[in-house]
């Protein structure tokens, strides 16, 4: 997080439904849950652990959409 403008860290909450920033906490029970036995039927998912954040779209980038992703190549 140390890349980004200043700011725009405190601007990410906003980015997501759950209104938070994710934490260290989040992504080990994630893993807690495919590493137990609560994951053992689960094969070749991708777990998002983002709050939400993949449902709502393209949302803003902190640091100013890239020329590629603008012009749509």
């Amino acid at each position: 997080l140390n890349n980004y403008p200043e700011g725009a860290v405190d601007h990410f909450k906003h980015t997501n439904p759950m209104k938070r920033m994710g934490d260290v906490q989040d992504v080990a029970e994630a893993v807690v849950y495919l590493t137990a036995g609560s994951g053992k039927f689960i094969t070749g998912e991708t777990f998002n652990v983002d709050g939400g954040h993949n449902c709502w779209g393209d949302t803003e980038w902190p640091g100013g959409k890239p020329a590629y992703f603008r012009d749509g190549r």
